[in-house]
């Protein structure tokens, strides 16, 4: 399976049966937007600039989904903050997703099927086409995780979006699983193996989930 990190970001969000994504937006946002700037660091398309992320040059993509963050930085102008870059992807999430969903769809990892609503208006719903592979991938990952081993550098770097964007429950149902999944996850933050942008990105992550479960919880008691 040739996929990248956000590709494998998706997968693990995906339901199996009908493809619908059921994590409210800011897990989905921070957590696409951590894939993609992490893809992006590991083929050094990207720099850090002081506590600032921007390009390395001009590079021409064809993921378009890495092509349409590396438009935006270009149309930025100049490094910004990492935090900046995560409400781009939240901003623009349709073409990210999309972007996303086209990869799987050429590789055949994801089918897509044309419903109509009401028999009149047509909408297309997306599909895991090979469950047994997402399968396997998962339970690597999992294997990853607790043995706190990585076979590939898109399982580490899932790894640490998983603990960052509060993902953990969706891979380990057992409690004491779960536990020590979070130890090793927070070893690998402090010694990952991508460098000081992807400890920058996984930060911004958490802090934004942060910052919105303190928010929700402020609304909720108000």
């Amino acid at each position: 399976m040739e996929a990248g990190i956000k590709e494998l970001f998706y997968f693990l969000i995906a339901k199996e049966k009908n493809g619908r994504i059921t994590l409210n937006d800011q897990q989905m946002n921070t957590g696409m937007a951590a894939a993609i700037l992490i893809e992006l660091t590991h083929r050094e398309y990207v720099k850090m600039e002081g506590k600032k992320l921007g390009l390395k040059g001009h590079p021409r993509l064809k993921d378009e989904a890495l092509a349409e963050m590396v438009r935006r930085m270009e149309k930025a102008g100049k490094p910004r903050k990492i935090s900046r870059w995560i409400n781009t992807v939240g901003f623009f999430r349709g073409k990210f997703y999309n972007a996303v969903r086209s990869n799987l769809l050429k590789t055949g990892l994801v089918r897509s099927e044309t419903r109509h609503f009401l028999g009149l208006i047509p909408y297309n719903i997306h599909f895991v086409a090979k469950p047994k592979i997402r399968e396997e991938h998962l339970k690597r990952l999992k294997k990853s995780i607790l043995e706190n081993k990585y076979e590939t550098v898109e399982d580490s770097a899932i790894a640490l979006i998983t603990g960052s964007s509060q993902l953990l429950p969706r891979l380990f149902k057992d409690r004491t699983e779960r536990k020590k999944a979070k130890q090793n996850i927070k070893e690998l933050s402090k010694n990952n193996p991508f460098g000081e942008a992807i400890n920058e990105s996984i930060q911004a992550v958490h802090a934004a989930i942060m910052a919105s479960t303190v928010a929700a919880a402020s609304t909720a008691g108000s």
